[in-house]
């Protein structure tokens, strides 16, 4: 018997199944899990009664980790975000006001089998960017039911290669109108989705989404950028991140941050930097959303 390797994986999404779209990944943890009830009270006797077990809910859910490149991010944004895309060939992807997130399909070909995930939606999606690094993207889902395939069943579908993914030096970072050297970026888009909707079904009956909290991290080298601190208010602070890598530029944007300001510690002999940490709000009494985000995927 060989081993089922994970350099052999494959992951797809779409509207449908089977899926349309495939794209690479670092690792996921997408699964299903079938809870246990336990019937057993006190019977006189220590060891309990596997008659007295019943099957429970069936919870579909977890991360999948990409480090994704402009054309695999088109895929992505709507998904995250919600709203409805505009434009071309620069999109605009925005976050949506209801309660509509799209449902799609997640297939994931682990070699021995080629699971099936149903009505996944994103709970949270974390941009994650350091120096020298990639700019990473980590999903985590939550779905509603769970099927297994034959090994080699997944879709005859390519991957796209085109630019490459986007690096941590691709970014130009303004803050308050102020260009800065950033070490970090982080941009985390929770939409808090609902997962206990079961009532009395096994699987989920609904995934709905009451909430949402977007939230902007770095950090800034203290003695370059320490009267940024003046800014750093309830009134918020402008945030842009521009990431250009060859014809491919993505951009997030938001018109007010609420950046509390935190004094910068002494990490011993290390350079201090300057915590930069906040939500990020709607503004102009409803009329400039949150976070702006586009997308040029270029040639």
């Amino acid at each position: 018997m060989s081993a089922s390797l994970g350099a052999y994986g494959k992951l797809g999404i779409g509207a449908a199944s089977p899926v349309d779209k495939r794209i690479r990944y670092k690792d996921e943890d997408l699964v299903a899990k079938l809870e246990i009830i336990d019937g057993n009270e006190i019977n006189g006797e220590l060891d309990r009664e596997i008659e007295l077990l019943r099957d429970g809910a069936i919870r579909v859910g977890g991360p999948i980790n990409l480090t994704p490149n402009a054309v695999e991010m088109s895929y992505l944004l709507a998904w995250i975000l919600g709203g409805t895309p505009t434009g071309s060939p620069t999109v605009t992807y925005p976050v949506t006001q209801t309660n509509n997130l799209a449902e799609k399909f997640v297939t994931i070909d682990r070699v021995i089998k080629v699971f099936t995930y149903t009505g996944c939606k994103v709970n949270r999606a974390t941009f994650r960017a350091v120096q020298g690094g990639l700019l990473e993207l980590s999903l985590d889902l939550i779905g509603k039911t769970m099927s297994e395939g034959a090994a080699g069943s997944f879709p005859a579908l390519t991957l796209n290669f085109a630019n490459g993914p986007f690096v941590f030096r691709d970014v130009v970072m303004t803050v308050a109108g102020t260009t800065v050297t950033p070490k970090e970026f982080t941009l985390t888009i929770d939409n808090m989705l609902m997962g206990d909707r079961f009532f009395n079904s096994q699987t989920l009956v609904s995934i709905d989404q009451p909430d949402r909290k977007i939230t902007f991290e770095t950090s800034l080298p203290y003695g370059d950028f320490q009267s940024l601190k003046a800014g750093f208010t309830s009134a918020g602070t402008a945030v842009v991140a521009t990431f250009t890598n060859a014809g491919a530029v993505l951009a997030f944007s938001m018109g007010k941050v609420a950046i509390p300001y935190t004094d910068p510690g002494t990490p011993g002999r290390a350079e201090l930097m300057l915590p930069v940490s906040g939500d990020a709000m709607r503004s102009g009494g409803g009329t400039v959303a949150s976070l702006i985000t586009t997308l040029n995927p270029g040639p």
